[in-house]
């Protein structure tokens, strides 16, 4: 049995947006600042992100599910909208795969899986382990062209990530002080090893990709 792990990038960003939006909109009114001495146009910039925040946490609880591979079947577990949706891949040829960009010069992987009126998508800018979950799928994904594209487009980005990364991390590592250090700071440490780590393992694997396709 497999379960969909979740992007790490992805989660991070979703993650900072809730945090940045979530805390403005608990302190604006904590602090009662829509009927106080604020000016206009800080009620309304202060408006605009409290409704990102819950546009954005709506969505999430929307699109949340846990995806299950169980031998042949694919399950897709949406809780919060009491939805399941089950494929099996032996009964099935609709298989589509494609690709999409999701910011500009960024390729993502996706394999669409259809069976009656039951749709399954699956994407690597959804889950971390796209290939584990696919791979009952019988498809050389290190040969495949929209592999290939991916690993062409986005290696450059994610070797500029692992540079950034690793300063980063050098920056914390001199300049914390580790025999008192603040919860903050421990966030910031672990926060960057993760992104960093996921960041080197995509390079690795966009070099594999890529060293393969040569052969």
């Amino acid at each position: 049995m497999k379960i969909g792990i979740y992007n790490i990038f992805t989660t991070f960003w979703f993650l900072i947006m809730l945090l940045c939006s979530g805390t403005l909109t608990y302190f604006s009114f904590y602090k009662n600042l829509y009927s106080g001495d604020a000016i206009l146009i800080v009620k309304i910039v202060i408006a605009i992100i409290s409704l990102i925040f819950i546009c954005v946490l709506f969505y999430l609880l929307y699109k949340f599910r846990i995806l299950i591979v169980y031998k042949n079947r694919f399950i897709s577990i949406h809780p919060f909208i009491l939805k399941v949706i089950t494929i099996d891949i032996s009964h099935t040829k609709n298989v589509k795969w494609k690709k999409f960009s999701a910011f500009k010069g960024t390729i993502y992987r996706n394999v669409e899986l259809k069976q009656e009126k039951n749709k399954i998508d699956i994407s690597d800018l959804e889950f971390e382990n796209f290939e584990n979950l696919v791979r009952n799928l019988n498809r050389n994904l290190n040969k495949d062209k929209i592999t290939i594209e991916q690993a062409k487009s986005n290696n450059s980005m994610m070797i500029f990530n692992v540079v950034i990364l690793s300063g980063f991390l050098v920056f914390l590592v001199v300049n914390t002080n580790w025999k008192n250090i603040h919860n903050a700071e421990l966030i910031f440490f672990l926060t960057n090893i993760i992104l960093l780590f996921a960041s080197i393992k995509r390079v690795y694997n966009y070099r594999k990709v890529l060293n393969s396709s040569q052969n």
